[in-house]
C-alpha cells in the first residue's frame, strides 16, 4: 500500500528576523532552509502530487501508484508569494496555501494571491480568523467555515474545497460544520501518513519547524519507519498534554520557551 506524507509549513523567514510580526517562532523556516528542502525533493525525485489528488484517491478509495508527497503552507502569511512560490516554482513543485482571510490586509494581497492561483497552486481555508473551532457556539463556528470559504473563492475565482484546522483543533461538531458548508477534506496537525483508506476528513499531516535538519527532513520525506514513529509518539504526548492542561495554558508556555530560545 502507497502513503502520502503531506508537509505543513507557515511562515517563511528572510533569514535574519521573522518576516511577519505575529508568526510563531517554532514554526517559521528559513528562506535558506526551505530552498534547500525544496531541493531536496528534487534531487531524489520523489513524487509530489495535488491535495486533489489525494482526496480523489480517498472518494473513489483507489490506492495511489507510489509514495507521495504534498505540500501545504497555513496562515497566508505574504512569505507565501514573496518566497515560497518562487521556490517552488523553480523545483516545479505544487503546494495548496490554506488562508486565514482576516490576515489578507489588502486587495494588493488578494492580486498576489490571484496570480498564484494562475501559476497553478491552490488555496485552501485557513477560517476567517483562526480561532480554536471547538471553543465556537454553531453560528460563529459557521461563520469562520462558510465565511473564509465565500471570501476567497470571491477574491480569487477558485473554488474552495479544502479546510486546514487551526490549531489543530476539532470534534464531530467542527467535522459535521465543515461537510455542511462544502469541504471535501479537513486537514488537521495529527502526524502521521494517509493512503486511499484515509478519512478525508481527518487528514494527517508533519510540521516542518525552524530547527528541523535536512538529514531529519531526508529521513521523513524517504518515509523512515523509525523517523515517522518518533514524529507520532511526540504528536500524540502533545496533544494529551494540551488536553490535560488546557489551550491558554499551553499557549502560554509554548510562548515563553520561544522567547527564551529564539
Amino acid at each position: 500500500m502507497h502513503n502520502v506524507l503531506i508537509l505543513i509549513y507557515h511562515c517563511i523567514d528572510n533569514g535574519s528576523r521573522l518576516s511577519e510580526d505575529f508568526a510563531d517562532p517554532f514554526y517559521t523556516v528559513t528562506g535558506r532552509s526551505f530552498r534547500e528542502q525544496m531541493e531536496l525533493i528534487s534531487k531524489l525525485n520523489l513524487r509530489v502530487i495535488k491535495l486533489d489528488d489525494l482526496v480523489c484517491s480517498i472518494l473513489d478509495r483507489k490506492p495511489l501508484q507510489q509514495d507521495s508527497l504534498v505540500i501545504t503552507f497555513d496562515d497566508g502569511y505574504r512569505s507565501d508569494f514573496e518566497i515560497a512560490a518562487p521556490a517552488l516554482k523553480e523545483f516545479n513543485l505544487h503546494a495548496t496555501f490554506f488562508i486565514t482571510t482576516n490576515n489578507v490586509q489588502s486587495e494588493t494581497v488578494w492580486d498576489k494571491l490571484t496570480e498564484m492561483v494562475k501559476n497553478g497552486f491552490s488555496l485552501g481555508s485557513h477560517t476567517v480568523s483562526h480561532r480554536y473551532l471547538t471553543k465556537l457556539n454553531p453560528v460563529e463556528l459557521r461563520e469562520e467555515l462558510c465565511g473564509s470559504k465565500t471570501i476567497i473563492e470571491q477574491k480569487t475565482g477558485q473554488s474552495v474545497n479544502h479546510l486546514s484546522l487551526p490549531g489543530g483543533r476539532y470534534n464531530r461538531e467542527v467535522i459535521k460544520a465543515a461537510e455542511e458548508c462544502g469541504y471535501t477534506s479537513v486537514l488537521t496537525t495529527d502526524a502521521g501518513l494517509n493512503n486511499h483508506l484515509s478519512d478525508a476528513r481527518k487528514l494527517k499531516r508533519w510540521s516542518v519547524k525552524r530547527d528541523t535538519a535536512l538529514p531529519e527532513f531526508k529521513r521523513m520525506v524517504q518515509f523512515d519507519s523509525f523517523e515517522l514513529f518518533k514524529k507520532v509518539s511526540t504528536s500524540v504526548a502533545l496533544r494529551n498534554i494540551k488536553n490535560v492542561i488546557g489551550d491558554e495554558t499551553y499557549t502560554r508556555l509554548k510562548s515563553r520557551i520561544a522567547r527564551s530560545k529564539y
